[in-house]
């Protein structure tokens, strides 16, 4: 009898595509790459994003990267080793920005319109507990904070940002008169930061109508919370302010819970998430899921189901903006023939003074299974200070190519 073996697979979703922005003369190049490697132990995805340019960015981004060591015959109890969201392991989609839960968790927002909830570097533990119960528990030694696009400080205190990059004052009043800033960011002993351990436990029930987690986790805050010095500097030639920023990152507690339940209409997800460690901090969202429109009778295949939802934060008033504003958003896919794939998706945020406003219309035309034809407009606007209104001068329109294999 010949030794068991496993099936290794690999995909690659790989987009390019030339982006014309309002607020430049220029075109830019854009790259997104997907790759998904598994066995029957091993899993990863690398989530490459590159935009060239002056105010470009990248990043290549290995999430999940998991072996996992099985602990009985069926593989449902197993001890896993890398970089995981625990909640992934258990609910039947991943965590995603527009969560509760995946609101206050740290994310990579280098693609800062197409934002991902993270996961852990460390090992975790999947293990169910009689029919349908099922224990998590992770253990990260290291903490990895929000990634978003750079403010590109110089020595001398010039910002030179990244496209999404929300800036600090460029200037300030003092005595009458306006003074431009100076920065100088004191990051200290990155061993320091990065070496900060993290702690996750949850239980999750899971039947044919209705699935429930509920779980507490402690980490440090992922975004940085700056601690600010502020001094004139005088030259014979000029007169500065000048502003050291020390980027702290204080510990956090949060508790949460989801229910979501599968036989009632739009089969409706509702998670709330409290903060432990400050009361005024908790967070809501709903979550609804349906099939989208089908224009064509004679469509094969569909495309993701369609989604929309709310995500909001209460009581606590925030001074800058933010993702949970009063969020509503809809995904809207729809198969208009085999071959032309319509995907809207809407996002807004309506909080008073804060209201904002993004919204993606994209078309793919599919030569074949694996190469098809896109071209992307995207519109925001929105208040002064606003989550969305920030980047009101960056609606692009993209035309591109994409390859699946």
């Amino acid at each position: 009898m010949g030794a068991p073996h496993s099936l290794a697979s690999f995909q690659e979703d790989l987009q390019t595509q030339i982006f014309q922005y309002a607020s430049q003369n220029q075109p830019t190049f854009y790259l997104n790459s997907k790759s998904i490697f598994q066995t029957e132990r091993f899993l990863t995805r690398i989530n490459a994003y590159y935009e060239s340019g002056s105010q470009g960015t990248w990043s290549v981004d290995p999430d999940p990267l998991r072996y996992d060591l099985k602990l009985s015959e069926s593989g449902n109890n197993f001890i896993w080793i890398g970089r995981e969201n625990p909640l992934n392991l258990t609910r039947s989609s991943p965590v995603e920005a527009t969560d509760a839960v995946g609101t206050v968790w740290a994310q990579n927002q280098l693609n800062a319109l197409n934002p991902r909830v993270s996961g852990w570097i460390g090992a975790g533990l999947h293990q169910e507990l009689g029919a349908n119960w099922t224990l998590l528990l992770t253990y990260s030694p290291i903490f990895l904070p929000t990634f978003g696009p750079s403010l590109g400080f110089s020595d001398s205190g010039d910002l030179h940002p990244a496209r999404f990059s929300r800036l600090p004052p460029a200037s300030v009043s003092t005595g009458g008169a306006i003074l431009p800033i100076r920065y100088q960011l004191e990051l200290g002993q990155i061993t320091d930061l990065v070496m900060r351990p993290q702690f996750f436990t949850g239980i999750a029930h899971n039947e044919d109508s209705v699935y429930m987690d509920a779980y507490f986790y402690t980490a440090p805050r992922p975004n940085a919370l700056p601690l600010t010095t502020a001094t004139l500097s005088v030259t014979p030639e000029v007169v500065n302010a000048k502003v050291q920023i020390e980027p702290q990152f204080p510990r956090e507690y949060w508790t949460g819970m989801r229910t979501q339940f599968k036989d009632l209409p739009f089969q409706p997800a509702i998670e709330l998430v409290q903060g432990l460690h400050q009361w005024t901090y908790h967070y809501a969202s709903f979550t609804g899921y349906f099939n989208s429109p089908q224009l064509n009778p004679n469509v094969v295949t569909r495309t993701t189901r369609a989604s929309f939802g709310i995500l909001s934060h209460f009581q606590k008033q925030f001074e800058d903006p933010q993702f949970s504003d009063l969020l509503i958003f809809l995904k809207l896919p729809v198969d208009l023939t085999n071959e032309l794939t319509l995907r809207n998706l809407l996002q807004a945020t309506l909080l008073d003074a804060k209201q904002s406003f993004y919204w993606m219309s994209e078309f793919e035309y599919a030569f074949s299974k694996t190469f098809s034809a896109l071209t992307t407009l995207r519109i925001l606007s929105g208040e002064n200070y606003s989550y969305f209104g920030d980047w009101r001068s960056e609606d692009s329109f993209s035309i591109g190519m994409r390859w699946i294999w």
